[in-house]
């Protein structure tokens, strides 16, 4: 028999999945704390959020472009 607290957790983690998704394709944060009915901005950024390696790699490249070819190494060891 499936235990609801089963099922109530595995939904939960959608709600941080559809989070993280919407910042990686610049959905404006006040736009997604109002999809998840946050009272506060800060819970949204603080708990719903999470850095993927993928983001965090993209973003160095931006910022040190010389270093794509480092990044590119260490994504082939992932």
């Amino acid at each position: 028999m499936w235990d609801k607290r089963v099922d109530r957790h595995y939904s939960h983690i959608f709600r941080h999945t559809f989070a993280t998704r919407c910042f990686e394709n610049g959905v404006d944060a006040k736009v997604v704390q109002s999809y998840l009915g946050h009272a506060s901005l800060k819970m949204t950024m603080d708990l719903y959020t999470h850095v993927t390696d993928e983001r965090s790699m993209a973003d160095i490249e931006k910022i040190v472009p010389q270093a794509e070819s480092k990044v590119a190494a260490i994504r082939s060891k992932i």
